[in-house]
């Protein structure tokens, strides 16, 4: 009976290694299998492992660091593909998740600026570009124009239908508030007659033409620098309020009184810097109301002696109702849009009356650089001359020509003419000469002496 009984459990245990009982198994869930998502949304929770029991019951266990090996925790904070190993207990799985970048919100729009012709005849076509700042956001904009005058397509392509102005207008597709507008002019193209002011410059282009102006505008009465600042409470006069003055940089209406050197007070502003070329404030060069503005005395600082170009970061301030902003970074300074053409045609003025030869004064030229130093240059030209396109003459700039013709008998010519800059230098710093061949056909090809670099582009 002890034999038997033996044998019979020899017998079952034969059996029972011949054929192992169930074991348990482990797989990983993940509810995003197979598809991507942004790596700041990927989270642990997503992940658990499944425990299935040979009894035919399951477990689910949360997934924790402790799972996986380091080098697997820090590629799961990066985007990519990545194979990962989870280890539970004596189980061990892995499972393929993929990471996109960061989905951050999307940058608001803050400002748009629009370059293009401005000036069409009947039937002719001008393609006009929006770029959107800042450059992150979205470049996407919708166009309209005001009125029947002209049509505009989805791409900013414009076509002039009659003869009068439009505005065109486009409009961020991300933020809806912000927008800009440009206006078009469009006549039948007839040579002008100038003014008898200008009439030694009748039919001249180029190196012709800015010597011409020289000659016109040369010689004007120069006050002191002290005196300067009782002129600006008559040229920059708020037309609202006669007891303040409009800052330059800002647009913000300030009271007369509150010259000063502090933060929020106003103060005399060189637009051509007057490091630029060392002339400092001395008469005529640093006394020429012309170039002289008044303006907040932190936004002044900030500018200091850089010269002019597009981009930057804000620079913040308290501004004047409805005015865009200020932007600066290492080597220039862009001012608000409202007064882009009047900082133009202020550069392009003492570009052309200081041309050197008289006790003084030192020959000042623009050149499409920045960075210049102390050399008698400003910067950068391309950018002025498209200011100068993008922000046309306004009221308050023609009554201030006017103001300080009183003062000093010269204007400034590029105020009366916008159009002489691209006249004088539209070829030599690759600009298009287009409007101005509408008006004359002599070209003239204009390279200034002593320039830093022995090239052109046209």
């Amino acid at each position: 009976m002890k034999k038997r009984l033996i044998f019979l459990f020899l017998l079952l245990f034969g059996l029972a290694g011949c054929t192992p009982l169930p074991e348990a198994t482990m797989f990983v869930h993940y509810e995003y299998f197979g598809e991507a998502i942004p790596v700041n949304e990927f989270d642990y929770d997503l992940l658990s492992i499944i425990i299935n029991n040979p009894d035919g019951s399951t477990e689910v266990v949360p997934l924790t660091e402790s799972m996986l090996s380091a080098q697997d925790i820090l590629a799961l904070q990066e985007a990519g593909t990545h194979e990962i190993q989870i280890t539970y207990m004596n189980f061990t799985d892995s499972i393929t998740i993929a990471l996109l970048p960061t989905q951050n919100e999307q940058t608001e729009a803050e400002r748009i600026e629009l370059a293009g012709k401005t000036l069409l005849e009947p039937s002719e076509e001008t393609q006009i570009t929006a770029t959107v700042f800042p450059a992150e956001c979205s470049q996407d904009v919708t166009w309209s124009v005001n009125n029947s005058l002209a049509s505009i397509s989805s791409t900013g392509l414009v076509k002039a239908l009659g003869v009068g102005e439009v505005v065109i207008r486009a409009t961020s597709v991300q933020t809806p508030a912000v927008y800009q507008e440009l206006t078009i002019t469009v006549q039948t193209q007839t040579i002008p007659v100038l003014e008898p002011y200008y009439q030694n410059a009748e039919g001249l282009s180029g190196t012709a033409l800015k010597t011409a102006l020289h000659q016109i505008i040369r010689g004007h009465q120069s006050y002191s620098y002290d005196f300067a600042k009782t002129a600006l409470k008559e040229t920059d006069e708020d037309p609202n309020n006669t007891n303040n003055v409009i800052l330059f940089y800002t647009g913000r209406s300030q009271a007369k009184s509150a010259f000063g050197s502090s933060g929020n007070d106003w103060n005399r502003e060189h637009v051509w810097a007057k490091s630029h070329g060392d002339f400092g404030e001395t008469k005529p060069m640093g006394t020429d109301l012309h170039h002289l503005r008044p303006t907040d005395a932190s936004v002044n600082s900030t500018r200091s002696n850089l010269d002019f170009d597009d981009g930057g970061t804000k620079v913040n301030d308290t501004y004047g109702a409805g005015s865009t902003f200020c932007y600066v970074d290492g080597d220039s300074f862009e001012p608000r849009d409202e007064v882009k053409g009047d900082v133009a045609r202020i550069i392009f003025y003492m570009a052309v009356r200081y041309e050197g030869g008289i006790s003084g004064e030192k020959d000042l030229e623009i050149n499409d650089r920045v960075n210049n130093g102390a050399n008698p240059y400003m910067g950068k030209a391309s950018t002025l001359l498209a200011w100068n396109e993008q922000d046309p003459v306004d009221d308050f700039e023609r009554n201030r020509n006017e103001v300080i013709f009183d003062y000093q008998n010269n204007r400034n010519p590029f105020i009366d003419h916008p159009e002489f800059a691209d006249m004088i230098w539209g070829t030599v710093f690759s600009v298009s000469y287009e409007k101005a061949s509408n008006y004359y056909q002599q070209i003239d090809l204009y390279m200034p002496n002593n320039k830093k670099s022995d090239y052109i582009f046209v």
